[in-house]
């Protein structure tokens, strides 16, 4: 098989998980996981997506039908709380989970630990990011968040230079531990609520 993403690091992971027996149901979790980290300004765990499937055995969830899993990242009807921009509930990482849940055949928690591992210890950073990065980069450096995260020094981080994540590492670990319904419902969701 064969696999195609946005960024190299998630493509090798997802031809690895291929390489070594897991399924393009695999593939495409653990490419996704390794996007939020590689990738946070087209995949991240606050974001939304769809997926389209097809499993051809007649006995899958899916029937032999193709199937279009959709997960947006979705606002709550009230508005969230009168604020000018409203915070969307996060739907990516229950997107990938069902989609694994349904039709994967490694275990999801493994893929977690990957994606975290490439946001505690860095990951090189892409021709793609880096561009993204520079047409967003006034509204990083003046946030002091996202400064710390891609301009540690002050100066946008470039293609080739290591970008470290450690709290979304520490995000990805204690969903791999307490399950990603934490997100959503456990200490996750509350501090998530309180950053917010």
């Amino acid at each position: 098989g064969g696999v195609v993403a946005d960024d190299p690091v998630a493509t090798m992971a997802g031809r690895e998980v291929l390489a070594t027996g897991g399924n393009a149901f695999d593939a495409a979790t653990a490419m996704g996981l390794n996007l939020t980290v590689t990738m946070p300004s087209r995949a991240s765990l606050g974001a939304g997506g769809v997926c389209l499937l097809y499993a051809a055995n007649p006995k899958t969830a899916n029937q032999g039908r193709p199937e279009a899993l959709l997960f947006p990242a979705s606002a709550p009807a009230d508005g969230g709380g009168g604020g000018d921009r409203p915070a969307a509930v996060p739907a990516m990482i229950r997107g990938l989970y069902l989609m694994h849940a349904r039709y994967g055949s490694r275990p999801f928690e493994t893929f977690l630990a990957a994606a975290e591992q490439g946001a505690r210890f860095g990951v090189p950073m892409s021709r793609a990011l880096s561009r993204d990065l520079v047409v967003v980069g006034g509204a990083l450096l003046a946030d002091p968040t996202a400064r710390s995260i891609f301009a540690p020094d002050g100066v946008l981080l470039t293609e080739g230079q290591i970008l470290r994540q450690p709290a979304l590492a520490a995000t990805l670990g204690a969903m791999r531990v307490s399950g990603i319904g934490d997100l959503y419902q456990g200490v996750l969701a509350h501090r998530i609520v309180a950053d917010s």
